[in-house]
């Protein structure tokens, strides 16, 4: 569920933006609640899965062409589409208005402008989180994925699309939201978020997946950070683990 915030090498931007003349700035000083964050990480994502879905209705509804680039030559993998593009300009520009001063890695070239979302973030959607921690603006850093799976979006195997956005505290894993806009793998079905806070629980905003993250069980651990080079050995052995409430 987490991005590794180790993992800069994809050609990540950094953008930490404090936009004085416009907003006024969080003082890097202050504590702040990583559970409200986490909310705002939610509702982001939600805006980036509406974007996403907007330009599969378009090419759904026989528009223009989807646009691809590749930005590594012959590389599949490399895909670019106008979705990545107009999802990671809605979470981040929601962001950075929600939190001046915030520091946001991305993956895509764009450098969004602040954005004020339709009625604001909200920070009280974590309700699956049984306590909360603080800590302060400068010692944070998101990573944001805007559409992981941009490769199967234009392949439109769409159930394999998320968007991701991962709370890292003084580089460390802490939290992290999955946007997933194609939960029936179509449009016939709203976005779902999925969101944890490491130690103090997770939850679903939305319908829960046909296919869980998480084993549905009483014994489910709570969450807990895995990258892309975790063995699956050590994912299984995770599981077995006892919930500690």
């Amino acid at each position: 569920m987490f991005l590794n915030p180790t993992t800069s090498s994809w050609g990540l931007n950094t953008w930490m933006i404090a936009f004085a003349a416009v907003l006024p700035a969080v003082a890097a000083s202050t504590p702040i609640s990583v559970r409200a964050l986490l909310s705002t990480c939610c509702d982001a994502c939600a805006l980036g899965c509406a974007a996403i879905r907007d330009v599969q209705a378009q090419r759904s509804a026989g528009g223009d062409a989807l646009r691809v680039r590749l930005k590594t030559q012959d590389d599949p993998r490399s895909a670019l589409t106008e979705a990545d593009a107009a999802a990671q300009r809605a979470i981040v520009g929601a962001l950075l208005h929600e939190w001046p001063g915030l520091r946001i890695v991305g993956e895509e070239e764009d450098a969004p402008l602040p954005v004020a979302a339709p009625g604001g973030l909200r920070r009280d959607l974590c309700v699956g989180c049984g306590s909360d921690v603080t800590a302060e603006l400068a010692d944070i850093t998101l990573y944001v994925d805007p559409l992981d799976g941009t490769r199967e979006f234009v392949e439109e195997r769409l159930q394999n699309c998320q968007a991701l956005v991962g709370v890292a505290v003084r580089g460390r894993a802490v939290a992290g939201a999955v946007g997933v806009p194609f939960p029936s793998g179509d449009l016939r079905s709203d976005a779902t978020i999925v969101y944890g806070l490491v130690g103090a629980g997770y939850g679903t905003l939305g319908q829960e997946l046909a296919r869980p993250f998480i084993p549905r069980d009483a014994s489910r651990p709570r969450p807990y950070v895995a990258t892309g080079d975790t063995l699956p050995s050590i994912m299984e052995a995770r599981q077995t683990i006892p919930s500690h409430r």
